[in-house]
Parts: C-alpha cells; sequence; structure tokens
C-alpha cells in the first residue's frame, strides 16, 4: 500500500509579525499541519528559509505569494 503523503504549510513572516502570524493561524482551527517561520529581507531569502523546514522525502513544493494574494489596486 502507497504511503498516505502528509501537507504541511510552512509559513513564512517578517520577523515582528512571527507571533501575531502564529497566533492566526492557531485561531483559524486548519485541519492540516501549519509551521509559521520567520522570513528572510528578501522574498528569495523567505523561500529558502521555507525550503529548510520540508521534511525529508518531500517531494513537491508550491510556494504563494500570499502578499499579493487580493490586491485590487
Amino acid at each position: 500500500m502507497p504511503a498516505t503523503p502528509s501537507t504541511t504549510v510552512i509559513v513564512t513572516a517578517p520577523r515582528e509579525s512571527v507571533e501575531e502570524v502564529r497566533d492566526l493561524v492557531k485561531n483559524c482551527g486548519f485541519k492540516k499541519s501549519v509551521i509559521v517561520i520567520e522570513g528572510g529581507e528578501r522574498r528569495q531569502d523567505s523561500v529558502a528559509m521555507g525550503l529548510q523546514h520540508l521534511e525529508p522525502g518531500t517531494e513537491i513544493v508550491a510556494i504563494h505569494d500570499g502578499v499579493r494574494a487580493i490586491c485590487l489596486r
């Protein structure tokens, strides 16, 4: 029987917002595992930080630029 894939969401946030984002995630009631970590100075640094927290054996990664998720202007 094939292994069941796990889905962990890794959120990077600015240093000054990590605790606030953790509280938001905690209060949202997500069913998936969500890890909030400090991001980097630039977007590419934040992506690199997130990749460092992947579970061993991870084969698929999706990266989403959540900062501009709902820009109307």
